[in-house]
This record gives C-alpha cells, sequence and structure tokens, in this order.
C-alpha cells in the first residue's frame, strides 16, 4: 500500500476536519474509528474477495478518462491487501484532484473499503480517511482487461463508475508500476462527454473523447463540489 502522505488545506471552519487542497501545507484532522484486527484500522468485511479474482485489482491506478462534467483533472487509486494476522482482504485509497473557482489545484482522498465483487463487478465505497461509516460516494469496477504478459506485467485497464452526492460519472484507470515513487504531477485524464444515465452499481462505456475543460469550469459543480457538501453535512 502506497505510504503517500496528501497536503490539505482548510476550506473553512464548518469542513476542516476532512476536505483537502494541495497548496498551504495543512494537513487536516481526521476523526479515527476504535477498530481492531489488522494493520490498517479496518475491520475484516463481511464478504471476502477470493484472491483469485481479487489480484488482477491490486496495484495502482491513474485516472485515463473522465467525463468532463465530474471536474477531475487527475486520479490515483492504490489497491492492495491488509497485513490482518487472520485473512487478507482488500483495502485501498483514491487521491483526486481537480481546480477550484481561483484556478487553484485542489484535492480531497478517500479510503476504499469494502471491496465486494457481484455479478462480474468489484465494488467499493468511497469513505473519508480514518473512518468506516461516513460515505462519500462508490466506486464501480468492471472486469480488468487481460493485458498483463510475463515481459510486460501491470498493463491492466478498468472501466467502471465512479458516484459521488448522488452523481455518477464514468470514468477509467489504467494500471502503473507501483514498485516506483507515484510522481509529483500525475497525469492528466482525458476529458469525454457524458455517458448515458447509469446505474451506479453498473458501469457506463467511456465516450468518445473531446477537447479539454478548462481548468476551473466545473469548480461550482462536479466531484468536488459534491463533496464539499458532503463534508459539511457529515461535520
Amino acid at each position: 500500500m502506497s505510504g503517500r502522505n496528501s497536503l490539505y488545506r482548510r476550506l473553512g471552519a464548518a469542513v476542516a476536519t476532512a476536505l483537502v487542497g494541495v497548496g498551504a501545507g495543512m494537513y487536516a484532522t481526521l476523526p479515527a474509528q476504535a477498530t481492531t484486527g489488522n494493520a490498517d484500522g479496518l475491520p475484516e468485511p463481511k464478504v471476502l474477495v477470493n484472491p483469485a479474482i481479487g489480484d488482477a485489482y491490486i496495484g495502482r491506478f491513474y485516472l485515463s478518462r473522465i467525463e468532463r462534467r465530474a471536474g477531475l483533472v487527475s486520479a490515483v487509486l492504490d489497491i492492495d491487501y491488509t497485513e490482518s494476522v487472520e485473512h487478507e482482504f482488500m483495502v485501498g485509497d483514491g487521491e483526486f484532484y481537480q481546480y477550484d473557482k481561483r484556478g487553484e489545484l485542489t484535492s480531497w482522498t478517500a479510503s476504499l473499503y469494502p471491496f465486494e465483487y457481484r455479478n462480474g463487478v468489484m465494488t467499493c465505497n468511497l469513505l473519508v480517511p480514518g473512518t468506516t461509516t461516513q460515505v462519500l460516494g462508490r466506486l464501480v469496477l468492471d472486469k480488468p482487461s487481460d493485458l498483463d504478459t510475463p515481459a510486460h506485467p501491470n498493463q491492466e485497464k478498468l472501466n467502471g463508475t465512479l458516484t459521488v452526492g448522488g452523481t455518477s460519472y464514468s470514468a477509467s484507470f489504467r494500471q502503473v508500476e507501483d514498485d516506483l515513487p507515484a510522481p509529483t504531477v500525475l497525469p492528466r485524464a482525458a476529458q469525454v462527454g457524458a455517458a448515458p444515465t447509469a446505474s451506479p452499481e453498473a458501469p457506463a462505456a467511456v465516450r468518445q473523447e473531446s477537447s479539454a475543460a478548462a481548468p476551473n469550469a466545473n469548480a461550482d459543480a462536479g466531484v468536488y463540489a459534491s463533496v464539499v457538501a458532503l463534508v459539511k453535512a457529515l461535520s
């Protein structure tokens, strides 16, 4: 599991406990829930993903395509197994970047837990870090592509749906080598047109790529605005 620390900037007193930004070097203070069982501080889920299925989702994935209306510039997912003394299970973290109204790059992070595989798709909640019940959204990932070879591992691609604040966005992720440090600046995701309306449990196909939106075009909407509203409600 990646050990990266995210830089936090306060968005105001009401949201000082959870939302993040890149620039002021402030760390958010997040309430930690008392849990037992493993080194990641998360309880063992009721349903465990079979490693024969889960292994294809393990690693680091960069956001490669996202619907423009989400307003996301880039994102990275790190997914691994816990170091549980009893049963290993899947856990992860996600970091998402977006420009605000002032044109400054801001970010928010989420814990990915619990993972569940059903009907050919992998799902997990996006949680406020340090909690198991404060849900920011949901991630649904389709079956990975089968592009890995012995000579070229870590080549998987994932299509799926990112849901935040009740709104779902079609998204794609590509696997990268996770033995190397993550770059200071993540690669930008291609901005695509809106996908047909889909249930959060059913990944939608990525639409044809078109020109990128202006950096702050979705500062008052999209994923970031939904996260701000959710954090205020949870505070």
